[in-house]
């Protein structure tokens, strides 16, 4: 991955992740497995048979022609997921190494506490610990093996082992459940699991733990109520164990295809709409400008803030460079050096992150100049229509200003059209909610969970299922490559995330109250500005009443001046109320205030969790964090749809 993105970096493109497709696993302890060996190996078959299928399928994806949108030159990357306890976990985690799949481990204690399950009356097997230890140790000398090592505790076991199952089925795209059809032990177990898995629509294999080791593809809630019924739905056995194999890899493949592929317009749709395809496209053909010339928006914007005027940077800074500070790694050679798992994560989604959000800018720059100037240039085309007969001007500088007028028309008309054709506020939008879902992805990685879907509200369903979006798809695909750090999870490292989330609260918090104020202050001075000019107007007017009827022998040279100011300030008036229309800068005010305001509330509720000494959990931790990033989803969806819906340019 990081290859990939060197080279996109070389080529002044945006990077592309590896195809990469991941497998988790829950399943019950030997105790209610088959006893004899012939029946464990009956199971591992099937097991083997599941992987082997899905390696199949992804190395037939990756050699079709829907790999496009990812990296060509990457080999395709296999994860299982499997926390390693003695039964299905091993059986399938051994079938995986063999098949050349990455090996996560997700341990629902420290590896320490973790061992003591496979020793004394806690193991099932006498080498359970040995056998344990030998399976990480082929992994890691293989260069297959992370280890997520959660900090359950063992007087609260069933909650350590229900986070791990939730963490290895955020980490998986399709989950494997060995199953006998029986009722739970107890919470956080297999059944659970297996819930969740369907609730949270990821695709669930269950393999009959009991000969002769029928399937079931279980994807939705059919599947759950099917499992609530007193006598559970059986599996699939076909009569023939060709035909049964072959409906298998059938199955998979649907999964792998339908995880891997584009999505579709709606759940009904067999194929991606051809606006997915082609933003998509758009996105991965861009390149970095070597000048930005849309300058006039933040001209215009710190006149209307501050009353100044800065000269603007036509150049366009490296993308990544532009935000190493907010996203180092330890080979920058910068200081102060982040974490181990910090510099980790942001090596993997820095590029990403960088491209999506430095073109979000750009595009927002033109979107935003471009109704500046139909605007304004509709003031202008007014003040030049009049001002020949104002000036009394003779032919050559009038038909000089006739010129003027018909640039002026032609811009007007060309830049919506050039606005439209170019997509700029469809890609500023775009590229800005891809921004902040690897954002999302940034702070939720290192706590195991998983990317929350964007989500519509019923009354703007008609703009499509956002998680049916490419920037969904997009990030989805991020984070099946970047996988999962190699950590242990201590009171430090919570320390460390909490310490991170509470910056990155207070870098949005900082920059809605900004913003809210510089909205604010905008909106009111383009306002007063329109009445000025419209008190103005009425002033004109009154003068220009005035001098003809009481002021009879007046001179015409004055009335005509006063007409053009009567026909001027009107127009200008409008254009600054169109910008501030336009520019929804009362809308973003509010809407910054509210965010402003969730962020205050997100950091009251993590400063509570770590005060009265105590070290918060993993789960309260990510619980919190989960709310962060459905937040910021949620506004960034709706916001989205807003602008959307905006012309593409006043005027």
């Amino acid at each position: 991955m990081r290859d990939e993105v060197a080279l996109s970096e070389a080529r002044m493109t945006p990077p592309r992740p590896p195809i990469a497709f991941r497998v988790g696993v829950v399943g019950h302890r030997p105790d209610r497995l088959p006893r004899d060996e012939a029946g464990l190996e009956v199971l591992r078959a099937r097991l083997a048979q599941v992987l082997e299928a899905v390696a199949d399928a992804v190395h037939a994806f990756a050699a079709g022609p829907d790999a496009e949108f990812y990296a060509s030159a990457a080999t395709p990357i296999l994860r299982a997921n499997s926390p390693l306890a003695e039964g299905a976990d091993r059986l399938f985690a051994e079938e995986a190494l063999r098949l050349g799949y990455h090996l996560n481990c997700v341990m629902p204690f420290a590896q320490t506490e973790f061992e003591q399950d496979f020793q004394g009356p806690e193991a099932f097997e006498p080498q359970a610990l040995e056998a344990f230890r030998a399976l990480l140790a082929r992994a890691r000398a293989l260069g297959a093996l992370t280890r997520f090592e959660l900090d359950g505790r063992r007087g609260r076991a069933r909650e350590a082992y229900e986070a791990a199952g939730r963490v290895v089925l955020n980490q998986s795209d399709l989950l494997v459940v060995v199953w006998d059809g029986g009722g739970p032990n107890g919470a956080g177990g297999t059944v659970d699991t297996l819930r969740d898995a369907i609730t949270y629509k990821v695709p669930a294999l269950w393999i009959d733990a009991r000969a002769p080791n029928g399937w079931r593809l279980l994807r939705d809630a059919a599947g759950l109520d099917c499992l609530a019924e007193e006598t559970p739905c059986p599996p699939e056995v076909a009569p023939d164990a060709r035909e049964e194999e072959r409906q298998l890899r059938e199955a998979i493949f649907s999964v792998v295809t339908g995880e891997l592929a584009l999505p579709p317009a709606n759940a009904a749709a067999g194929a991606p709409s051809p606006e997915t395809q082609r933003g998509l496209r758009a996105y991965l053909a861009e390149r970095k400008p070597r000048a930005n010339f849309a300058v006039l928006w933040k001209l215009f914007r710190d006149l209307m803030d501050g009353g100044r005027l800065r000269w603007p940077s036509f150049a366009v800074p490296d993308f990544v460079g532009a935000i190493r500070a907010g996203w180092p790694v330890d080979t920058d050679g910068e200081s102060p050096h982040p974490g181990a798992t910090a510099s980790w994560i942001n090596e993997r989604l820095r590029a990403h992150y960088a491209w999506s959000d430095k073109l979000a800018d750009h595009y927002a720059d033109a979107h935003r100049s471009g109704f500046v100037w139909s605007s304004l240039l509709a003031a202008a085309a007014v003040f030049t229509a009049l001002l020949p007969l104002a000036a009394h001007l003779r032919p050559r500088p009038a038909i000089a200003i006739g010129v003027i007028e018909a640039l002026i028309l032609t811009a007007l008309v060309g830049l919506p059209i050039l606005a439209r054709r170019r997509r700029w506020h469809q890609r500023w939008m775009d590229y800005r909610v891809l921004a902040e879902l690897i954002r999302e992805l940034r702070i939720m990685i290192p706590l195991g969970g998983a990317q929350p879907p964007p989500r519509t509200s019923p009354h703007l369903a008609s703009y499509g299922d956002p998680a049916r979006s490419w920037m969904y798809w997009q990030v989805r695909a991020i984070g099946r490559a970047t996988g999962l750090p190699d950590a242990r999870v201590t009171a430090a490292y919570i320390a460390d995330q909490v310490a991170d989330l509470l910056d990155f609260i207070a870098g949005q918090s900082a920059f809605h109250h900004m913003n809210c104020e510089r909205m604010e202050r905008i909106h009111r001075r383009l306002h007063g500005l329109s009445l000025v000019l419209f008190a103005m107007t009425l002033v004109a007017v009154s003068i220009n009443w005035i001098v003809r009827v009481v002021g009879r022998g007046a001179d015409d040279a004055v009335g005509i001046w006063l007409i053009l100011v009567c026909a001027c300030f009107p127009a200008l008036g409008a254009a600054l109320a169109s910008i501030n229309n336009q520019g929804e800068f009362a809308r973003l005010q509010r809407r910054s205030r509210a965010m402003a305001a969730g962020f205050g509330d997100m950091r009251a509720r993590l400063v509570t969790l770590t005060e009265g000494g105590g070290a918060p959990t993993l789960a309260a931790v990510t619980a919190v964090c989960a709310e962060i990033a459905a937040m910021m989803v949620d506004e960034n969806t709706e916001w989205r749809i807003v602008v959307l819906d905006l012309p593409h340019a006043a005027g």
